[in-house]
Formats: structure tokens, sequence, C-alpha cells
């Protein structure tokens, strides 16, 4: 059985495993690349897919499951 495809306004989890040449991270669901803008490497995250190509989707981070220890407060 074929995993169901990632449509627009679908919402997944994801493990952000490496960074982006755009600096988005970068993660697998099912067999599809996801670019999740402003998501570290090691983040677990909840995305609201934005846009769904043939060969990649883009998601909008709508909860953290896990931040990454680098992830930082601004101070102001």
């Amino acid at each position: 059985m074929e995993p169901k495809k990632i449509k627009k306004n679908d919402e997944i989890i994801v493990k952000i495993e490496r960074m982006g040449a755009n600096g988005e991270g970068v993660a697998m669901y099912n067999g599809v690349v996801v670019f999740v803008p402003f998501a570290l490497v090691g983040e677990e995250v909840l995305v609201h897919i934005i846009n769904d190509k043939n060969s990649f989707v883009v998601g909008k981070i709508v909860e953290f499951k896990k931040k990454s220890e680098k992830r930082i407060t601004p101070p102001c």
C-alpha cells in the first residue's frame, strides 16, 4: 500500500535532519522532503503544510514538540 500523499493544509510531525541551502530545516516524511523555515537540526515540530510541489512540501511551524538546545530566546 502506498503512503498517503502530503497536501496543502495537512499537519504532520517531523524531525529536522539537516539544514537546507537557504537556512531552512529539512526533514523527510513518507519519502517526501519537507522544508521548514526557522527550524533547527534535531527539533521535532508540528508543521502545517502551506505549499505542496511534485517533489517537496513547505511547512510552517505550529508547535515545537522538542526544541534544539541551540535555540535561544533573543534579548529584545
